[in-house]
């Protein structure tokens, strides 16, 4: 695992996760809603350390960030599979989309109906976060790439260099 792959690759299936949502709400009234899912955890967090919820704008700001945080996180760990980083991502992304979709039910401090409430929504949300988890493997797939070439062309100059010598 290359740590620098990971993130990156972490961090491009996160904004995939978010573009897809922040485009699809704009045109769609019944597309999923992972950004109000977001607000409520924040909001929640807010409350049990007893901090002040702050205004909507605010917290959507925090929602995104920490939305784009723990995704980052979440998809950086394809990249312990070197391998097929792509598939690893994949499957991370089914099983965090299907716990968007019904974890939300599982709490009573969190509104099902954001990515719950019809077939479409859960379809959409888990779709969201497959698309986000293969982004994420292709991004870190071809960093490694890059990174395997450039170390084959230095190793290839080492060697010619020390045949000449």
């Amino acid at each position: 695992m290359r740590i620098l792959s990971s993130i990156a690759g972490g961090f491009a299936g996160a904004c995939a996760v978010t573009l897809l949502n922040e485009l699809v709400k704009r045109y769609d009234k019944e597309a999923p809603r992972i950004d109000l899912l977001g607000q409520e955890v924040v909001a929640e967090a807010h409350e049990a350390f007893d901090s002040e919820v702050p205004p909507q704008n605010q917290l959507y700001k925090e929602a995104l960030s920490a939305d784009l945080l723990s995704n980052t996180i979440y998809f950086s760990i394809a990249g312990a599979n070197d391998k097929q980083p792509e598939v690893q991502g994949g499957m991370q992304g089914i099983l965090a989309g299907l716990s968007a979709v019904y974890a939300p039910g599982l709490s009573n401090a969190l509104n099902a109906k954001h990515t719950g409430e019809t077939d479409k929504k859960k379809i959409l949300t888990t779709a969201y976060y497959f698309i986000g988890g293969v982004v994420a493997g292709k991004v870190m797939h071809w960093i490694n790439d890059l990174l395997d070439e450039q170390n084959e062309g230095g190793n290839k100059l080492l060697k010619k260099l020390n045949a000449d010598i």
